[in-house]
């Protein structure tokens, strides 16, 4: 980095001193020097946030408390084993007697397990909702969607993005949609438009505003997420799991490493990801309905796309390609292309926090609080 000596800092530099939480006084010289302590910095404060994002790991943030809110003795077990909490809650115990499992957290999330938002392959389908301790009304809200290749993965898999989530003002919801070890395509867009339905309908009682709904998702559940916020209404992916009168909208997208099309057997394509993960006899139609890129328009919802260009697993020129539709459509679209970064890059040591404060941001200047964004004329000079 150069910063001319005769110049005011430029707003990068301004940045990198509100993020590292230093003053300007502290390099005052525009020289070689003052690089090099901006690099310095910028090692010790990455080194911090990568000691902070182990912290955020499944075994350190076990619970404080579990509780049956019933108190059912047959909810409550000693030596707690694998599938029960540290706070002698049987999960499954609870789950069959109709009990919401609440954990509170130290860290001022308040979460619910197991909350069932719809029904899908004959089964309840649950949800766990994480909301800010400190209450409120008219909270932003976002769904978030685990990955796994369509055919693996759970919810607890995003437990920390949503903690990270519901620590900066929304109400979080990381919600299951059923596998194709289980149900066949599009029995996971239909689990992901019921809990978009469910979240709508429950605005009230989960104290947020649902025109504030986001979506949120990782690899296969950012491919759900983009696709959910394409095709508002659409009955071919609207499923029977609950709430049929009901919005499924989302106002904004965030999407980590997101396959955006598809391509048949035999077939090239750049930026495709096989069509046979969704299913092994998916049909060309069904390859190219279910393709994000395929429902890109002007009323697509303002998207943000993440991933790093060592990603094996989706081709990073799907991003390229997803962005540069969205942007022809006119469609408010940030890309963030990590150098050297793989597929799952956000849990490498400090992504996490890293990430999850940009997307925060970003819906927050796109859909909680976008006047507040708005400069007139020129901007001010830093203070």
């Amino acid at each position: 980095m150069q910063v001319s000596q005769t110049g005011a800092l430029s707003s990068a530099s301004t940045l990198v001193y509100a993020l590292l939480q230093v003053s300007p006084a502290t390099c005052r010289t525009g020289s070689s020097a003052h690089s090099s302590m901006i690099a310095v910095l910028i090692a010790v404060r990455l080194s911090l946030l990568g000691r902070r994002g182990r912290e955020l790991s499944t075994d350190t943030l076990s619970p404080e408390c579990w509780c049956c809110p019933r108190r059912h003795r047959w909810c409550y077990r000693s030596n707690p084993a694998p599938g029960r909490s540290a706070g002698g809650v049987d999960r499954a115990v609870a789950r069959r007697e109709g009990c919401v499992v609440v954990q509170t957290v130290a860290e001022g999330v308040r979460i619910e397990t197991d909350v069932v938002f719809g029904r899908g392959g004959g089964r309840d389908l649950h949800c766990d909702v994480y909301r800010p301790d400190s209450g409120g009304t008219g909270l932003p809200a976002a769904l978030v969607l685990h990955g796994g290749g369509w055919r693996r993965g759970s919810r607890e898999a995003v437990r920390d993005q949503a903690l990270l989530l519901g620590r900066a003002g929304f109400v979080a919801v990381a919600a299951e949609y059923r596998l194709s070890g289980e149900s066949r395509w599009p029995a996971h867009i239909h689990d992901t438009k019921t809990a978009l339905r469910w979240l709508h309908a429950s605005a009230d009682t989960l104290s947020i505003d649902a025109s504030k709904i986001a979506a949120v998702g990782f690899s296969a559940g950012a491919h759900l997420a983009l696709l959910a916020a394409g095709t508002p209404g659409y009955a071919p992916f609207a499923g029977d799991g609950g709430h049929p009168d009901t919005s499924d909208r989302v106002a904004a997208v965030a999407a980590f490493y997101p396959p955006a099309h598809f391509h048949m057997p035999g077939e090239k394509r750049s930026g495709a990801s096989p069509a046979t993960a969704l299913a092994e006899d998916l049909s060309g139609a069904e390859a190219e309905d279910a393709a994000p890129l395929s429902h890109v328009s002007a009323d697509y919802p303002p998207t943000m796309l993440l991933q790093g260009t060592a990603d094996k697993v989706v081709p990073v020129s799907a991003s390229f390609r997803l962005h540069e539709a969205l942007n022809g459509a006119g469609v408010p679209t940030e890309l963030r292309i990590y150098h050297g970064l793989p597929h799952g890059f956000q849990r490498l040591p400090g992504m996490l926090h890293v990430v999850m404060a940009d997307v925060a941001s970003f819906l927050d200047r796109v859909m909680v609080a976008p006047d507040r964004y708005v400069v007139e004329g020129t901007m001010p000079p830093p203070a």
